[in-house]
């Protein structure tokens, strides 16, 4: 049985912990429709070929042209147009204060 969240339709910080600075988010390939969760001590950062993309706040999107403008863009010029999936590194940063460990 494969384990794997090929398929998944949300993608968020999955279990933070309380010292907890930086998540990547396990499956690089995106689908559009997808849903993101940021939460209101986070950002999320999309990243291609080591290049910086787009930085969502704190909300609930779901993932389309219209919201990941730059990425659409460079994706349709290196692969031509093609639904999905898309490859992307999410980086989740926490925004929360430390108290004092760092």
């Amino acid at each position: 049985m494969n384990t794997k969240k090929e398929d998944t339709k949300v993608i968020q910080w999955e279990n933070p912990g309380s010292d907890d600075i930086i998540y990547r988010w396990h499956n690089d390939e995106i689908k559009w429709g997808t849903a993101l969760v940021v939460r209101e001590y986070e950002i999320a950062a999309f990243f291609r070929d080591g290049k910086l993309f787009d930085i969502f706040q704190p909300g609930r999107y779901i993932l389309s042209t219209q919201n990941l403008p730059l990425l659409t863009r460079a994706y349709r010029a290196i692969m031509g147009y093609k639904e999905t999936p898309f490859k992307a590194d999410i980086i989740f940063v926490s925004q929360k204060i430390f108290q004092g460990k760092w």
